[in-house]
């Protein structure tokens, strides 16, 4: 494992602030990045506070023929585009078959209300407690109101794809491994990279 490797550019959005530069000010001033959650009404749960990003970064209203929709991809296309400039990633000279994107992708305050709305329409009343409610019984009333037809917005998969066509990369993959998604794809991209499958990865 004699093997090093190089971080070139690294891209956030955080509650901790949107860039590298506002997040290392939260941090180095001690600054909480903890407040009254606002993305929905908290009211009525145990937790009412949350990290949160308030506030969407600015990206290109599309990328090639993808068009950049929905909080996850939003935020995923900010990061990947200040890690890329970081990089100069301009200059590189590897091939499209040599690089690499990796991607975990989730969902945001739309989906939960999505979710919550479809676990109301099975309880008998009021506002439901997901503890109570079976995860096969939510498709059919999420198939009914057709929710599912927002359901691209959070597509790992499109996600990838957009970021593929930024960084012109012919190797793509997309990890689900939850809250340590992050981390998988980075140690996918270094399998990737030690195995020789490749010379450079977004992810």
């Amino acid at each position: 494992m004699s093997e090093r490797f190089v971080i070139t550019g690294i891209g956030m959005v955080t509650a901790a602030g949107i860039g590298v530069e506002a997040c290392w000010d939260t941090l180095c001033f001690g600054r909480s990045a903890v407040s009254r959650t606002e993305l929905f009404g908290p009211d009525g749960m145990d937790a009412r506070i949350s990290g949160q990003v308030s506030s969407l970064p600015p990206v290109p209203d599309s990328i090639g023929p993808f068009e950049i929709k929905g909080r996850p991809m939003t935020f995923a296309v900010s990061a990947a585009l200040e890690a890329l400039s970081q990089a100069k990633a301009e200059e590189l000279t590897v091939v499209p078959s040599r690089r690499a994107v990796l991607v975990a992708g989730g969902f945001d305050d739309v989906m939960l209300d999505m979710m919550g709305a479809a676990a109301d329409a099975i309880t008998s009343s009021g506002p439901s407690d997901f503890e109570h409610v079976e995860p096969g019984d939510l498709f059919g009333p999420l198939l009914q109101a057709d929710y599912m037809a927002n359901m691209s917005r959070y597509s790992q998969v499109e996600i990838m794809q957009v970021l593929a066509e930024y960084f012109d990369a012919r190797q793509s993959l997309t990890v689900s491994t939850a809250c340590a998604g992050g981390s998988t794809a980075i140690g996918d991209a270094m399998t990737m990279l030690r195995s020789g499958q490749a010379d450079v990865a977004l992810c």
